[in-house]
């Protein structure tokens, strides 16, 4: 579910024009994804903790791996915002604020 509603998200950023813009709409749509990948593992960690069972702590364990495999990096930003060359030059310029 969270990476259906992430690229439907992304799907209606990748319409905006600014750069500013596009970050916002990717970092929202991030922060819905990971906030239904962290739901179930914080409520497996819980239940384990409750139940004594291994079972729940390592399907935890696997959607953090997951958590973790999905951070936002350059490329990954990139990529699913499908940046022109002119934003992608713009995104390379670390030191200047986006305008």
């Amino acid at each position: 579910m969270g990476q259906y509603l992430f690229n439907k998200q992304i799907s209606t950023t990748n319409d905006k024009e600014s750069l500013r813009e596009k970050l916002s709409g990717f970092q929202a749509a991030a922060i819905l994804q990971y906030a239904l990948i962290e739901g179930p593992a914080m409520l497996g960690l819980v239940a384990s903790l409750k139940t004594g069972n291994l079972l729940y702590i390592s399907i935890s364990g696997l959607l953090i791996l997951y958590f973790i495999v999905l951070r936002p990096g350059k490329e990954r930003i990139e990529k699913h915002l499908r940046l022109s060359q002119e934003l992608k030059k713009q995104f390379d310029m670390s030191e200047h604020p986006l305008s």
